[in-house]
């Protein structure tokens, strides 16, 4: 019995002395791919084309820098979600998932370096996209409008693409399958979620995932009835429904990836 505990306490241990070296080497993973670095710049490029073609076409209304810098976040977000599954999906699809866990054998603290590391990324991309919206706005000589909300909207914002990201791996680790996890993603944010927003009540459309992260941003629309005004969460809720979505996959992708054969 002392020998067992002895072990169980030297395993934690060891997990924990080397979860530093492991979250090391699951971000240079993360940043060494050339897709994920093409996202980043992607998510630049879009935030800055997105803010200078609103600010430069659109002249049927006073547009502000605290909105316009922040429309290309919704897409940042997706492109973050893709991420989170790839970031996991990728290790299944080219066999490197069991030299993973060879080298880290506890299965909880690969899902716990992958969680990290993906939500850093996330607050990365979110970065990136924000960045580019603001340079995009200013450049068009978009009034600043509340230039004090500025600040907590980016927050809103980074914690839209770094949930966004949570979420993706938790469905990546549940699915395993890349192609089919990210395209069953894709349609449920861009499509699915689109129709729901049309055909279900307003009090229910509030709790989708993406449509909550989208009222992060804190963006007034022309389009919203009066139903989904009436209806609408505050953005710390807004945020609960997100991060609720992103913690159930992650907790279920971990239960999973405990059961489930590594091959």
């Amino acid at each position: 019995m002392m020998s067992q505990t002895t072990t169980s306490l030297r395993n934690r241990r060891n997990d924990l002395a080397a979860l530093p070296g492991a979250l090391h080497s699951e971000w240079i993973k993360a940043i060494s791919l050339r897709s994920n670095r093409a996202l980043i710049l992607v998510a630049f490029i879009g935030g800055a084309a997105t803010s200078i073609l609103v600010g430069t076409l659109v002249n049927n209304e006073i547009l502000y820098v605290t909105d316009v810098a922040f429309y290309w976040t919704v897409v940042s977000a997706m492109f973050a979600a893709v991420c989170g599954v790839a970031s996991f999906t990728s290790e299944v699809q080219h066999g490197t998932l069991p030299m993973l866990l060879t080298a880290r054998p506890s299965r909880w603290w690969l899902g716990l370096t992958k969680l990290v590391t993906t939500m850093a990324f996330g607050a990365t991309m979110g970065i990136a996209g924000v960045a580019g919206g603001l340079a995009g706005a200013v450049l068009t000589d978009l009034p600043s409008g509340h230039a004090g909300r500025i600040p907590a909207t980016i927050a809103w914002a980074l914690g839209n693409t770094t949930l966004s990201a949570a979420l993706g791996l938790g469905v990546g680790m549940i699915v395993r399958h890349g192609s089919a996890a990210i395209s069953g993603l894709l349609i449920w944010g861009l499509v699915v979620e689109n129709l729901l927003t049309v055909f279900l009540p307003a009090s229910l459309v509030r709790f989708l995932p993406f449509y909550a992260g989208t009222k992060l941003l804190g963006i007034e629309s022309d389009l919203d009835s009066a139903e989904a005004i009436a209806n609408a969460l505050s953005r710390p809720q807004s945020a609960l429904v997100l991060a609720t979505y992103a913690a159930t996959a992650m907790v279920v992708g971990a239960i999973l990836l405990n059961r489930r054969d590594v091959e």
